[in-house]
């Protein structure tokens, strides 16, 4: 495969399969990642399937063949392992509360899996966290409007092997625009039981027409009453990604700081960072409201990742800096599978 040059220092690797590996990961595989996720956080958000490779390869500056390659190599060697679809929870009148924790110990992360399993968790996210120190684990779950949520509110949750690092906080998802009919459930049902068939066969399976089908996908899609997921697992790759999450003030002085890491590391940021919501970072009392701000960077070693981050630590207005490098994120069909049963 030949080098595929690209706007601002990127270049696609010469060889993008190592093995049964991803070689290494690169400025073009952020950029993927971007162009799936646009304006969203990479941790749970989705992606929308209509986005075609060329207007991907438009987004990230390369040719369409080079994403079309690319996302072929991310399926086999198991960097994107599955895609998932999960419905907007506003449609059963829940909303989404999410939370992080520290685990101490590779060993300890399975343990802390299987908890926000049998909490009712609907996404689990796993990265390894230079900021608190071993692996942090985060998890998103469907709950009633003001109701409490997650497992960190119990006391007993703080063990010798693990912490909450963070309040249970809210996870904002647009607002569903769309009222599903009977034959929208059924459509849900069917991308979520099997997100790889062509939509022709799914059409079949429901007993409908194709065209049905897709207009009212693009219905459901366009009115956010489903979000799609892909699977990822960073370890599939050689080399890492290093994801930045930059506090500062909020207005002219988070715009400085963008400005700052954006100049001072063309070649390792393929497209514009992404503004992440405050409800992480409360404002102290009586200090300056905050803001934060997500990069993600390719990068060959975490030391290389640390080197990076020590750098933008300096930058003027860089309140506090939280530097984790992701291990996989995926889906627990379960919270899910229950609510869809009861709608025809």
């Amino acid at each position: 495969m030949s080098q595929d040059e690209a706007p601002g220092g990127m270049a696609g690797a010469t060889t993008f399969m190592s093995g049964n590996r991803l070689a290494p990961v690169d400025s073009l595989d952020c950029a993927i990642l971007r162009g799936l996720y646009r304006n969203h956080a990479l941790d749970f958000q989705g992606i929308d399937p209509r986005r075609s490779a060329a207007e991907i390869a438009e987004y990230a500056g390369v040719s369409r063949n080079s994403i079309a390659h690319r996302m072929e190599a991310w399926t086999t060697s198991g960097f994107l392992f599955r895609t998932s679809v999960f419905p907007n929870p506003d449609l059963f009148g829940l909303s989404f509360g999410g939370q992080f924790f520290q685990v101490l110990g590779a060993g300890g992360v399975p343990q802390m899996e299987d908890r926000l399993r049998l909490s009712g968790v609907a996404l689990v996210y796993e990265a390894g966290a230079i900021s608190y120190g071993d692996t942090l684990v985060g998890g998103i779950w469907p709950t009633r409007s003001g109701q409490p949520f997650g497992i960190g509110s119990d006391p007993e949750e703080s063990k010798p092997d693990r912490r909450p690092i963070s309040k249970p906080f809210p996870v904002v998802f647009p607002a569903s625009t769309a009222i599903p009919h009977a034959t929208d459930w059924r459509i849900v049902r069917e991308v979520r039981s099997n997100p790889d068939n062509s939509r022709r066969v799914s059409a079949e399976r429901i007993g409908t027409s194709a065209r049905n089908f897709l207009r009212r996908l693009d219905t459901l899609l366009d009115g956010s009453c489903i979000f799609y997921l892909p699977h990822l697992d960073f370890t599939r790759g050689r080399g890492t990604v290093l994801l930045l999450t930059v506090v500062s003030p909020w207005g002219a002085g988070t715009d400085a700081v963008r400005a700052a890491v954006t100049e001072s590391f063309p070649d390792r940021l393929p497209v514009q960072p992404v503004a992440m919501s405050q409800h992480l970072f409360p404002a102290p009392e009586g200090g300056p409201e905050l803001d934060s701000t997500e990069f993600l960077l390719p990068v060959q070693t975490a030391q290389a990742g640390l080197n990076i981050a020590k750098q933008v630590k300096e930058f003027d207005g860089v309140l506090d800096l939280i530097v984790t490098f992701p291990i996989k994120n995926y889906e627990e069909p379960a919270a899910f599978d229950h609510l869809l049963v009861d709608h025809h």
